[in-house]
């Protein structure tokens, strides 16, 4: 039973006892929270308390409570989605024919609680998989490969099975929140073909990304005989006027036709689908899922989150790879 205010709303109070209590599902406490609009950048969504529903208190329009919102926006968002995750995993854990899968990865593996993502996807669609997830929001690929969270979970679960999804932050989140992809453009050009646009930086990105993947797969299978790699690359994201993650930073390239910023991206998308193609030739044990046209032109949350019906699209090309490699 949730407690209401005399305005019709919950107390922060009865939030967090909501948020701490596992048999509360997910889909209840979407209406709680929101997107911290001064705060989200690129795979690195906060939430905050919805003001709407939540009664924060007279002290909710003072700076230092504003800020405080914030700064643990990313810290309430990940420990939220993983901790609960973590319960599901040992619900599973229980079933006879559960199988163990470890995923890591950026916002694609874990959005938390305002969408269902595809290891969310994964978990409500197929229930046998037992899906130990380290994965958070903002996540950096050249963090997860100096990181020993992967081997250790791996060796934990006696995994079959990892999932990774990274890459995507280093493309498009700077650390300030500044979008990356400005950089790794040309300005515009009316002569320039849409595989013109990506100029130098962008090689040497596509170059560092590609070897971080290399470093990190390699020191896994070397360490783990037995277990089966699959990372994905991202789907054709698709440029807003006036989004921040890619409408903003392309227009202020001078890239305003939104056709044109669209091809752009499916060049950047392209490139580094097919780099990771190549990879997978190089390795035992390592697959690559190509989510390219998984996701509707009508199923984007945002320009670069699909919506939950294009993250179970994603996901059942996940299902059946992870069919594929298993027998």
């Amino acid at each position: 039973m949730i407690a209401k205010t005399i305005n019709n709303k919950i107390s922060l109070d009865e939030l967090y006892r909501m948020v701490g209590n596992p048999e509360v599902k997910d889909g209840e406490l979407q209406d709680f929270f929101i997107l911290d609009p001064r705060a989200s950048n690129s795979f690195q969504p906060r939430i905050i308390p919805n003001p709407e529903r939540v009664d924060l208190g007279q002290e909710a329009t003072s700076i230092d409570f504003q800020a405080t919102l914030v700064d643990i926006g990313i810290a309430l968002a990940n420990a939220i989605a993983r901790e609960r995750r973590h319960w599901q995993y040992l619900l599973t854990m229980k079933l006879p024919n559960r199988q163990k899968i470890v995923s890591e990865g950026d916002s694609w593996f874990q959005y938390p609680l305002l969408l269902a993502d595809v290891i969310d996807q994964l978990t409500f669609r197929w229930p046998n998989y037992a899906i130990y997830s380290i994965g958070a929001a903002g996540d950096f690929l050249k963090d997860i490969v100096v990181q020993s969270e992967i081997a250790l979970a791996v060796e934990m679960t006696g995994a079959e099975v990892l999932l990774l999804s990274g890459g995507g932050n280093d493309l498009l989140g700077g650390v300030t929140g500044d979008s990356n992809i400005k950089n790794l453009l040309r300005d515009f050009e009316p002569s320039l073909k849409p595989e013109d646009y990506p100029n130098e930086n962008f090689e040497s990105f596509l170059s560092e990304v590609i070897e971080l993947y290399r470093s990190l797969l390699e020191k896994l299978t070397t360490q783990f005989n037995h277990l089966k790699i699959l990372y994905h690359g991202y789907d054709y994201v698709i440029p807003v006027a006036g989004g921040a993650f890619l409408g903003n930073p392309m227009a202020s390239k001078g890239i305003t036709d939104p056709s044109l910023q669209q091809a752009i991206m499916k060049v950047v998308v392209d490139r580094l689908n097919e780099e990771q193609i190549a990879l997978m030739a190089k390795m035992d044990r390592v697959f690559h899922i190509d989510c390219r046209g998984a996701v509707g032109n009508n199923q984007w949350f945002d320009e670069i989150h699909p919506t939950n019906e294009g993250y179970q699209h994603v996901a059942e090309r996940f299902h059946q790879k992870i069919q594929e490699v298993s027998f």
